[in-house]
């Protein structure tokens, strides 16, 4: 079965503020079946995958409201107006972590909810890292934590790290890395 895109007929905001928007999409289907569908508008993020020179990940430990749990994931955030994600990748690291790094190499780029979202996640790896003091947020509360890489996998495999883009972050650095060795 061949998929095709939809044509867009029509689109309304049905919710707007600082953060998010909520828009209302109408479609005609290839088979001109019309259809709706609420896309969550977000816009563009970053998030840095920070490794120190003795092999540890810099991860952020927070609480998140949406989960009610507090959780470990890397250090990312929005992009702002006239920022390049690269921009924003430095900025976020420093801010939420302290850290700034002599180097930063782009993973990634996904769409970490696409069934919901038009979001983009860049994802960056950040080296030569230096230690610094945190430019927290006013709604922001983050401990920072430096776990071991093999730490980090086997947290992973156990199912004790669930956010996304730290799991996913960490995978696309270990295939780059599978890459390297074999070559």
């Amino acid at each position: 079965m061949k998929v095709y895109k939809w044509k867009k007929i029509g689109s309304e905001v049905e919710f707007d503020n600082p953060r998010i928007k909520i828009r209302k999409d109408r479609f005609v289907k290839a088979n001109g079946e019309k259809v709706e569908f609420c896309v969550l508008e977000r816009g563009e993020i970053v998030a840095v995958l920070a490794i120190t020179d003795d092999s540890k990940i810099v991860v952020v430990e927070q609480y998140r409201p949406a989960v009610d749990d507090i959780t470990i994931d890397i250090p990312g955030g929005g992009i702002e107006m006239g920022e390049t994600p690269l921009e924003a990748a430095k900025r976020e690291l420093k801010e939420e972590t302290g850290y700034s790094a002599n180097e930063f190499i782009k993973l990634s780029s996904f769409y970490p909810d696409s069934g919901r979202s038009e979001q983009k996640r860049h994802i960056f790896l950040a080296k030569g890292l230096n230690k610094g003091k945190q430019k927290l947020d006013r709604n922001e509360s983050i401990n920072v934590l430096e776990i071991p890489i093999e730490e980090v996998a086997k947290r992973i495999n156990e199912n004790a790290l669930k956010e996304t883009t730290l799991v996913l972050s960490f995978l696309v650095y270990c295939l780059a890395y599978f890459k390297q060795s074999k070559t």
